[in-house]
């Protein structure tokens, strides 16, 4: 009897200290707005193919409301990844693979943006860069000018695991499209190794 009492009290130890495990950490949050427009000063001969706005969160953010961003795997074929990782200055990377409210159609489309090699300084302006997919679009940032990250006006900021930022990028599919694409992203819950 009093091994089982010792064996009951050990294997009920165990099973608390199994169920005691630290939570998992909150999926990776995103929100954007993006307005592709006709590059300013394009090549000859170039256009841009589509011009529009495609929204992302609900609502999306703006320069003084981050909206309610969506998260990863929220819906079955959302997909957010991002890391921002640093102190003061930051290396911040960021991908949306979700639908997207298309604001100049009223219609829900595939919208792909994935922003690399980003550095951006606490309070100021930074560089990336950036590539879009919608149907229709297909572009990249620029290798002659590098996208434009912008956190110097509060409450847009950037910190450990999140990045709240205007951006603005000359983006082109050569040999053709140019095009200017702008706007507001929101990236939360970050990878911050």
């Amino acid at each position: 009897m009093m091994r089982l009492r010792e064996w009951l009290k050990a294997s009920l130890a165990a099973g608390l200290a199994m169920g005691c495990s630290d939570p998992p950490p909150p999926a990776a949050s995103a929100g954007l707005d993006m307005n592709v427009a006709l590059a300013a000063n394009p090549p000859s001969g170039t256009s841009c193919p589509r011009t529009a706005t495609y929204l992302f969160g609900n609502p999306a953010p703006t320069p003084t409301d981050q909206g309610v961003p969506g998260t990863d795997g929220e819906q079955a074929d959302q997909r957010i990844t991002c890391s921002v990782r640093g102190e003061g200055t930051f290396q911040v990377s960021g991908a949306i693979d979700a639908t997207a409210l298309s604001f100049d159609d009223q219609m829900l489309t595939r919208v792909r943006f994935t922003l690399t090699n980003a550095t951006v300084t606490a309070g100021a302006t930074g560089t990336g860069s950036l590539s879009i997919f919608t149907p229709g679009l297909s572009l990249t940032s620029d290798p002659a000018s590098l996208c434009t990250i912008d956190v110097s006006t509060p409450p847009l900021a950037v910190e450990p695991s999140r990045i709240w930022a205007r951006y603005n990028c000359r983006m082109q599919d050569p040999p053709g499209q140019y095009c200017q694409v702008s706007g507001v992203m929101l990236f939360e819950n970050c990878l911050t190794e």
